[in-house]
């Protein structure tokens, strides 16, 4: 059953999923993993998921900071006194 939810996120073109749910499948590919109760196939697979997963993470961590970089250089422009 979570291998159908990967797959949704994966799929999902139109709606780009948020942190915090790509976080959860991560988490999960992570305890699945970490049993040790799946074939080889199915955890190598896991393991590829879960780098898709990440790396659609840290694109969206990276988008983050960049806004907040340009929200902090637009605030420090606006409120420092005109030369």
């Amino acid at each position: 059953m979570p291998d159908q939810d990967v797959e949704t996120i994966e799929s999902a073109e139109d709606v780009p999923p948020s942190f915090e749910s790509l976080n959860d499948e991560i988490k999960t590919i992570v305890d699945r993993l970490e049993s040790g109760e799946h074939s080889l196939e199915s955890l190598v697979s896991d393991y590829e998921t879960g780098i898709k997963l990440l790396e659609r993470a840290q694109n969206l961590l990276t988008a983050a900071e960049q806004r907040i970089t340009m929200l902090q250089l637009q605030t420090t422009s606006e409120t420092s006194p005109e030369q």
